[in-house]
């Protein structure tokens, strides 16, 4: 869970689009090719329809377009996600068909990973440090964008351990009521890994529960190895 996770800074950021290979079954270039980027970047980030990625800067003097005004009342949160993860398990069980499930969810696994080792480098560059606190601070229950998608609960924080658990997670129920884990699993919680090591080599992540794959929790726990 990447998580793709970010505080309020972080949230006002988008990931800009990678170039695409010149060869198109590369897996990572597969999926660059055929995914619309916004798309793709709006899952790495574990948010549902970031303002970026569904908002461009107009000119003050442009009028409002009538597809930009706001809806009253508008969608859930929990009605945003269903319908962006609908759209995606539509597409991606087209891909299990066309090339494999197994090849499909190596891809996905493959495509988040990255997306998250990507994150992770600009985190560190902006903030300038990557020791165990500016890891820790990432993750603050008190952060409105994590509120938003997550129950979280601090359930060990020393020097060298930070160990928290999701009870909810807005991204896991879509994909739990489509039957559709394993995918959900490869696209959401499986680039974590990739996250913390690549925010700090010292930083290493044990995990054995997570609600995607039917536990009645996710258990996050970091631990400081440097």
């Amino acid at each position: 869970m990447e998580k793709q996770l970010l505080s309020e800074e972080e949230d006002r950021s988008t990931n800009q689009a990678e170039e695409q290979p010149s060869n198109p079954m590369d897996r990572r270039g597969f999926l660059h090719g055929v995914v619309p980027a916004c798309a793709m970047t709006c899952m790495a980030l574990k948010a549902p329809f970031p303002p970026d990625c569904v908002r461009s800067e107009r000119p003050q003097e442009q009028e409002t377009h009538r597809w930009d005004v706001a809806t009253d009342p508008g969608p859930s949160l929990r009605e945003l996600e269903r319908v962006r993860i609908s759209r995606f398990l539509q597409f991606a069980e087209y891909l299990a068909e066309q090339m494999g499930r197994e090849q499909l969810l190596e891809t996905l696994k493959d495509f988040q990973s990255q997306s998250n080792v990507g994150q992770a480098r600009r985190l560190v560059e902006r903030r300038g440090r990557n020791d165990f606190d500016a890891f820790k601070a990432f993750y603050d229950p008190a952060i409105p964008a994590l509120e938003r998608i997550v129950t979280l609960e601090v359930v060990e924080n020393t020097d060298t351990v930070y160990e928290w658990r999701i009870s909810e997670c807005i991204n896991a129920d879509p994909f739990i009521r489509a039957d559709a884990t394993d995918i959900g699993y490869a696209s959401a919680c499986f680039g974590d890994y990739a996250f913390a090591e690549t925010f700090n080599p010292a930083i290493k992540l044990t995990r054995d529960k997570t609600i995607m794959e039917g536990d009645a929790y996710c258990n996050h726990r970091y631990t400081w190895e440097p």
